[in-house]
């Protein structure tokens, strides 16, 4: 995965906060140079209005102070230095708050104000008692201090003049400032959200929308699509491992399919064809598995069924030739005092055959039931095939519980994109896509569900097929067990001719009786031989059915 969505998001998200905190410290700063500007205007524009006003107020307070020494008016102005205007800038001014230049010409300013209102009382008590003189003293110290005083003032009205100008520059150039910083904030935050929604539905809502688009084939059942998106992140990743995951089922589910058709048709030379990965190994073992003990148990059930019918004739023959015996024994009973040592003998050979037979019946017994016992064994493997279908079932259901808590998920990504408010929308469409997509992803699993209970169908064929060989093969069990009873009838009732023959002097009828016991009884024995033979060849034709890999050669046995 080369790139990541939650990374690409974050960096733009980032720019955008850089952008307004940068925006946001440098518009604090241009507000506090204008505050800090739009102040010292004021200041100094309050100094150029006092400077100003005491200009004219001790223009007036001269002109006042020299009719009372002229013409004898009463003097209106104050003696007070501190109480004017003037004097209330001068001594209830912070100094740290102007500028040294401003400061000096306050100091220069003091004295000579304090001398001019000091020495308006000195000269109103000299013009009582010597008019000349406090003229003179007006004339040389009290108008030339106020001459200076003037000087002074324009000194200061020009430099708060300067200053109010300059502030104001400063002001305009910081407010021009202020507004381009807050006008590019806001062109920024439009470029970077441009940006940010320009990625969002590029890079994610447009190939989720394909790959809603594609997955809905998946909820009709079809495997055979391809989600082509060209991201390299998560959703990349999504849209590849969506596209290998259906190739890979339908690569499996066809495979499957294949194998257990073949075996509902009776073709156990198939294997799986594929090379099965993850928890799907399990499922190519167990077919395999399956196939071979299909194998194994028809190839045992062909070859003890070729020896059950091989031995069903040779009883069958016996049997006949036996009865065949008897009825020639039957027909001589007139002549039979003549021929008994004939009789002797045939039965002796009876007895014989009558062992040999038993002995061989014996081992067709044997054979029957290890027939019988492989076909319980060939049951159970189609047990395991259910079981193994039904495993299939389970993976789906993880599938659909995956859906499930995929779908939680989502409704808890809308939760906190709806918590987000107007910053979340886009991932609140993105939640919405995901659930969806994991509501059509759960329709998927149940459609994979439907497939598989198709094939636990053929799977339930498979064993009622199998069922239906067990029960012949019970049938052939019960035939041979019939025979079996005759065989040792045939040999007790041979036992019984001997015996007759020891004891021939006890009565010819006795003979007779017999021989008519063993022709009943041995055509019984040939009619449950053809039977056992007939049950022998139709097990036979219900196997021709399986299509093995190492099939039984039935000349060899004949």
């Amino acid at each position: 995965m080369e790139s990541s969505i939650k990374k690409a998001v974050w960096m733009r998200v980032a720019m955008i906060f850089v952008v307004v905190i940068i925006s946001g410290a440098a518009t604090i700063t241009g507000l506090r140079q204008v505050k800090a500007l739009s102040r010292a205007t004021a200041s100094a524009t309050e100094v150029h209005t006092v400077a100003l006003a005491a200009e004219k107020a001790h223009f007036s307070w001269i002109e006042n102070l020299s009719s009372a020494i002229s013409f004898g008016t009463d003097f209106t102005g104050s003696t007070d230095y501190t109480a004017c205007d003037l004097g209330k800038w001068l001594y209830n001014t912070d100094r740290s708050t102007i500028d040294s230049q401003l400061s000096s010409l306050m100091d220069q300013i003091i004295p000579i104000h304090k001398a001019i209102h000091g020495s308006a009382t000195e000269i109103l008590e000299l013009n009582s008692t010597n008019p000349q003189q406090a003229r003179d003293m007006y004339l040389n110290q009290t108008k030339k201090n106020v001459s200076s005083l003037v000087s002074l003032l324009d000194q200061v009205v020009n430099n708060s003049k300067a200053q109010v100008e300059d502030y104001e520059a400063q002001l305009n150039r910081a407010i021009s400032m202020t507004t381009f910083v807050a006008v590019a904030t806001v062109i920024l935050i439009l470029v970077v959200s441009i940006l940010l929604i320009q990625y969002v539905m590029s890079q994610i809502v447009r190939p989720i929308q394909a790959i809603t688009t594609n997955s809905q084939l998946l909820s009709q059942g079809k495997l055979d699509f391809e989600i082509r998106v060209r991201n390299k992140d998560e959703i990349g990743v999504l849209a590849n491992s969506l596209n290998q995951a259906a190739k890979t089922l339908s690569l499996y589910i066809s495979d499957i399919s294949e194998n257990l058709d073949a075996i509902a048709k009776g073709n156990l030379k198939k294997d799986p064809q594929l090379d099965y990965i993850g928890d799907f190994v399990a499922i190519q073992n167990s077919t395999r598995e399956i196939m071979n003990q299909l194998n194994d148990t028809m190839s045992q059930i062909q070859l003890v069924s070729v020896q059950v019918g091989n031995g069903a004739e040779h009883v069958s023959s016996g049997a006949q030739a036996l009865a065949q015996g008897a009825t020639e024994q039957a027909n001589e009973v007139d002549n039979l005092v003549n021929t008994v040592s004939q009789v002797s003998d045939q039965i002796d050979d009876n007895a014989k055959n009558a062992n040999e037979t038993s002995i061989r019946v014996d081992q067709v017994e044997s054979q029957i039931s290890l027939c019988n016992r492989q076909m319980h064994e060939m049951s159970k493997a189609m047990n395991e095939i259910s079981d193994c279908s039904n495993e299939i079932g389970n993976i789906i259901k993880a599938i659909e519980d995956i859906a499930f808590q995929t779908n939680i998920l989502a409704l808890n990504a809308a939760v906190e994109a709806a918590r987000a408010g107007t910053a979340g929308k886009g991932f609140a469409v993105v939640a919405d896509e995901v659930r969806n997509l994991a509501a059509k992803s759960g329709d998927a699993a149940k459609s994979t569900s439907q497939l598989v209970s198709k094939t636990l169908e053929a799977v339930s064929n498979g064993v009622q097929l199998t069922e239906s060989t067990q029960s012949a093969l019970t049938d052939v069990v019960e035939g041979a067990q019939v025979v079996i009873k005759r065989v040792r009838q045939i040999s007790e009732a041979s036992a019984e001719q001997a015996a007759s023959v020891r004891g021939i002097s006890d009565g010819i009828s006795q003979i007779s009786s017999v021989v008519q016991n063993n022709s009943a009884t041995s055509q019984e024995s040939a009619a449950a031989s053809e039977e056992l033979s007939s049950q022998a060849q139709v097990l036979r034709n219900l196997l021709s059915k399986f299509q093995i890999r190492d099939s039984v050669d039935y000349s060899a046995f004949r």
